[in-house]
């Protein structure tokens, strides 16, 4: 095996193409659900609150990775 196929071998299966197409109205969506998420969150576990702006961000961060993983795991399915 030279170093061409061992490169190829460890590659990661999921490549997205340059011609997919971003859904922006998706992705806006998983921003915004993230970020009341997270501040309901913290209004409910107290002792995980990070004040207003920690709780936005770590919803909009969990939101947006959420979502993400979300379209990979269903994709081609249809949905």
């Amino acid at each position: 095996m030279d170093l061409k196929d061992a490169h190829r071998q460890a590659r990661i299966p999921f490549r997205i193409s340059p011609s997919r197409k971003i859904n922006v109205a998706g992705v806006v969506t998983e921003l915004v659900a993230g970020g009341v998420g997270g501040n309901i969150a913290s209004a409910v576990l107290k002792k995980f609150n990070l004040g207003p702006i920690g709780n936005l961000v770590a919803g909009l961060v969990g939101g947006g990775l959420g979502g993400q993983l979300l379209n990979m795991v269903l994709a081609g399915r249809g949905c």
